[in-house]
């Protein structure tokens, strides 16, 4: 028979929220309350969604920065309408083209701003980034609104450790505002990059290291100072989309074009496309590249490339 438990979740970022959820859809079925407590707060989608849903589920601050979950177990659940709004982590790569190249001027609808999701936007924002919020709503209890993004002049700013769980796939994207922005740009608490798609840790310097200069990477943080944006060059993603998309943002603001290689692999969270580019104003293309050794182009039955590529740059 299943009863109600209390929970204390420590583990890695991915791996503890992961085992909260588990523990709370688990919950629904045990009677009385089961509690799940975080040192440090994640994201709340399944909270509000079976809150919406009509699960009795309260969340309350435990500590600095973790939380305390209840859930009363065995709750009479009904179906509801729900909107959901637009992805925070895929609206993070028009945002940051949009504030380094000049002239942009964008809105983009229905993004979810919840604050356990936003705190890239956070992190812009102290950049000096002009970054409006209008038409506010929210449903299922999720907050969304339409954001305005204008091009800005960034400053560098230290990012504290505590936010990394809010923003944690977006730190790619703002390692490429922080090549182009003022002084020193300091990001602090990442290491969980180590264990997504690729080493996000390791590949950013790499993929940027070609672009720009003054780069100080450390195990636990990433320390950049405002660098060249020469571009040129191929990319290699390690089939990590999020690398492929920062990069393609990087390449809106360099002096050469920036190519990326496995597009194919990309999709489907690739949210940019030659539609997009051309809104913004770049030049978006797709191209092969045979970089096989010329016995096995020899050997090859079919000529195809063994590498995709796109590249994508702004028309002098």
């Amino acid at each position: 028979m299943a009863r109600a438990i209390r929970c204390r979740s420590s583990t890695a970022r991915r791996l503890r929220r992961r085992r909260s959820i588990a523990v709370l859809l688990a919950g629904l079925a045990a009677p009385g309350t089961t509690t799940v407590i975080e040192t440090e707060a994640s994201r709340d989608h399944t909270e509000l969604m079976l809150k919406h849903f009509g699960a009795q589920i309260t969340s309350s601050r435990e500590g600095s920065h973790g939380r305390k979950i209840a859930l009363i177990g065995q709750p009479e659940l009904h179906g509801a309408q729900v909107v959901v709004p637009a992805d925070p982590s895929s609206a993070a790569f028009p945002i940051v083209a949009a504030l380094i190249v000049e002239g942009s001027d964008i809105v983009l609808s229905d993004v979810m701003t919840n604050p356990l999701r936003t705190g890239l936007f956070t992190t812009l924002r102290e950049m000096g980034a002009s970054i409006e919020e209008s038409h506010v709503r929210g449903d299922a209890g999720e907050p969304m609104a339409q954001l305005r993004v204008r091009a800005s002049k960034l400053r560098g700013v230290e990012v504290p450790p505590e936010r990394a769980p809010s923003m944690i796939d977006e730190y790619l994207v703002l390692a490429v505002s922080g090549e182009l922005c003022r002084g020193h740009h300091i990001m602090r608490g990442l290491q969980e990059l180590r264990v997504k798609e690729s080493d996000r840790l390791r590949r950013p310097p790499r993929c940027c290291g070609s672009m720009a200069s003054g780069r100080d990477i450390g195990r636990r943080h990433d320390r950049r100072r405002q660098g060249s944006c020469a571009g040129e060059g191929l990319v290699a993603t390690h089939m990590d989309h999020r690398i492929a998309m920062s990069a393609l943002v990087m390449g809106l603001a360099s002096d050469k074009p920036v190519k990326v290689d496995d597009t194919p692999s990309s999709p489907p969270a690739f949210p940019i496309s030659s539609d997009d580019a051309g809104t913004w104003g770049g030049v978006f293309m797709i191209i092969a590249i045979d970089d096989r050794p010329p016995r096995e182009k020899a050997l090859s039955a079919n000529g195809s490339p063994s590498t995709m590529a796109i590249v994508i740059s702004i028309p002098a």
